[in-house]
């Protein structure tokens, strides 16, 4: 089974380490719905001036087609340094992280990490002052052998196990646990309960979304979608639905064994005020869907396809092997790996997009594709509310986000020894 560090509710982790999914692509293309109204509206937010975008209504679907963004020149500066910096080498124990693998910023201002590698939820003030340590490893309640999510709602902080299916729910003040709520089985057998984790929270509903499949080998030289539906539980552990939107994955199923397709299409997803957005990479579009999941809003940009390279193809296979996790890249398991992705069938075009994070403001943040092994600070495409193109910012490449609030960007980076930090970048968000 592929096991990626991260992706829903947020950018994935690099490939082939992260695992992520593609909507259906016929029904975020438009190709396929009939227009009924058509205008052309002005987009005027913020700063900057007044580009022409197309709305249109297409059987009660909103589509925003941006043409270009509001912003003339960058209206948004993300600080060079850290506003927060926890974590390190020497640091205090409360502050040694082992495997971060989600965050959250709680209303009062604290700010939540759930570290894997520890089996623990570690809260913190918003001044970065260690406030308590939540749980601990094993199978009762209020424990984890698979923490991979954290929620903050209301007085609640709400963590979820991939190996136990268990939602634990705490409260946030004294961090006792309050529920433990074993989530049933969907029924799928291709795609069970452990191979997904929690995207976040749409009112009072826990939205799961894929983050591992199970690669399907039948030795031929084929490329293939693996795709499944988002789970919709209540905090009950009762599934409310399960169905759009459907996520996936573009795999290659080659004759030494299936993976991801190099280059391949596939999901970004966020979960936000009731809402669940998705996106593929083939196009530049963002879905936007109820939590009933009635698609109301299709988020456009127009882009300009990348072409896959010769050089981008080295790049791609043995930025693979290296993160495949063997213990040298001579080891045998990393040649059969090589061999088997240099005989891939690459696509023409690298993705549109790779990430997304939807901010307290309701601002879409889009992160745009670069290959693996690109040092260029990364560029994310920012909508607003209304999914209006505002421009675009740059942010430091190795910073992997779990939420936007705010002046702060909430995440976690590696410094040059390979060592885990947690903390946040301030933002200036010019409103002029």
């Amino acid at each position: 089974m592929m096991s990626p560090n991260r992706h829903p509710g947020g950018q994935p982790a690099s490939l082939p380490s992260m695992l992520a999914a593609k909507t259906l692509g016929w029904l975020c293309s438009g190709t396929s719905l009939l227009v009924l109204t058509c205008t052309v509206v002005t987009a005027c937010h913020r700063t900057g001036s007044e580009p022409t975008a197309m709305q249109r209504d297409s059987a009660g679907i909103q589509i925003i087609d941006n043409a270009s963004p509001v912003w003339t020149a960058p209206a948004w500066q993300v600080d060079s340094t850290p506003g927060l910096d926890l974590g390190g080498r020497g640091a205090a124990e409360p502050f040694q992280f082992e495997q971060l693998v989600d965050g959250a910023i709680e209303a009062n201002g604290n700010i939540i990490a759930a570290d894997r590698g520890r089996a623990q939820v570690l809260v913190y003030d918003e001044d970065g002052s260690f406030r308590m340590a939540i749980g601990r490893k094993g199978d009762g309640p209020g424990e984890f052998r698979g923490l991979i999510a954290v929620a903050a709602t209301g007085d609640s902080i709400i963590a979820f196990d991939w190996r136990s299916a268990r939602l634990s729910i705490f409260n946030a003040g004294t961090g006792q646990l309050l529920d433990a709520v074993q989530l049933k089985a969907p029924g799928d057998n291709r795609h069970p309960i452990y191979t997904y984790k929690m995207a976040g929270l749409a009112d009072s509903t826990v939205v799961l979304a894929p983050w591992s499949f199970m690669p399907h080998h039948s030795g031929g030289n084929r490329v293939y979608w693996d795709s499944t539906a988002a789970l919709l539980y209540g905090l009950n552990g009762r599934l409310i639905r399960r169905g759009a939107p459907y996520m996936g994955a573009e795999m290659y199923d080659g004759p030494r064994g299936a993976t991801l397709r190099p280059f391949g299409a596939f999901f970004s997803v966020a979960v936000a005020k009731g809402y669940i957005y998705v996106g593929d990479g083939r196009n530049y579009d963002i879905c936007v869907y109820r939590a009933t999941g009635q698609l109301e809003r299709i988020i456009r940009r127009h882009w300009t396809p990348r072409p896959v390279t010769d050089q981008d193809r080295s790049a791609e296979v043995e930025g693979y092997v290296r993160r495949a996790g063997f213990p040298s890249v001579d080891d045998p398991r990393a040649t059969q790996l090589r061999r088997m992705l240099e005989n891939a069938p690459f696509p023409r075009n690298m993705p549109a997009f790779l990430g997304l994070i939807v901010d307290d403001s309701g601002d879409v943040w889009v992160r745009r594709y670069e290959p693996i092994g690109t040092r260029i600070p990364a560029k994310w495409d920012v909508f607003d509310n209304r999914g209006y193109w505002l421009g675009t910012v740059q942010l430091p490449r190795n910073l992997h986000i779990y939420q936007i609030a705010g002046h702060r960007i909430l995440g976690t980076w590696q410094d040059s020894l390979n060592v885990q930090h947690f903390g946040y970048y301030a933002i200036k968000r010019d409103t002029g």
